[in-house]
């Protein structure tokens, strides 16, 4: 994976993160949850139709189609304000999500991130 798509990675990765801490639909909308907000579809979709996006490599589909993405898409947008405020009904479609972009990380940027967790001293 090249350097700019590891960074369109990461930061989808942590894109997702901010937006499952959001418990507005202001919030929400504000952090984006469409192909406009996510530094993968930025790179790949715009231009080349979602081809060389990891995404893709991984399910040979475009469009996030057969990842969480879309069950995810779809609880925010049928999700009331009480859901969003507790946060946890959105919360297995977000960790799912997060699990997935992680799951393409390189392996040795997974090896990495768990070592500067150790030096933090957080938990692995």
């Amino acid at each position: 994976m090249d350097a700019e798509t590891l960074k369109a990675l990461k930061e989808s990765i942590e894109h997702h993160k901010r937006l499952k801490s959001c418990r507005t639909r202001i919030e929400i909308n504000n952090e984006g949850y469409n192909a406009e907000s996510c530094s993968l579809c930025k790179k790949f979709y715009k231009y080349h139709g979602c081809k060389g996006c990891p995404v893709e490599k991984s399910t040979n589909l475009v469009n996030c189609s057969n990842t969480p993405y879309h069950e995810l898409r779809i609880a925010i947008v049928t999700s009331g304000d009480k859901d969003l405020v507790k946060g946890s009904y959105l919360a297995p479609y977000h960790d799912a999500e997060i699990e997935f972009l992680e799951s393409l990380l390189p392996e040795e940027e997974c090896l990495h991130e768990s070592e500067e967790n150790n030096d933090s001293g957080a938990a692995p």
